[in-house]
């Protein structure tokens, strides 16, 4: 789990990207727009982060035979 400054780092930045995007588009979507947008992208990559993670350790403590199917995240 991340601490807070660094997950509100993390988000403050993806807010930044999306406002300099949506700037250069031409449109403007709004603060709550933009922070919902932000949540939903950092919780995307974060759950992908943390799915790998549970892959690497379930895999090495069953051994080299992984009998659990493989899950594909969408978008990956």
């Amino acid at each position: 789990m991340l601490d807070a400054p660094v997950h509100a780092a993390i988000l403050t930045l993806i807010v930044w990207l999306l406002k300099l995007g949506a700037g250069a588009i031409g449109i403007d979507l709004g603060e709550d727009v933009y922070i919902s947008l932000a949540g939903v992208i950092l919780a995307y990559i974060l759950s992908l982060f943390g799915y790998s993670l549970w892959i690497r350790g379930t895999s090495k403590s069953r051994g080299f035979t992984n009998d659990q199917p493989r899950y594909r995240p969408p978008f990956t």
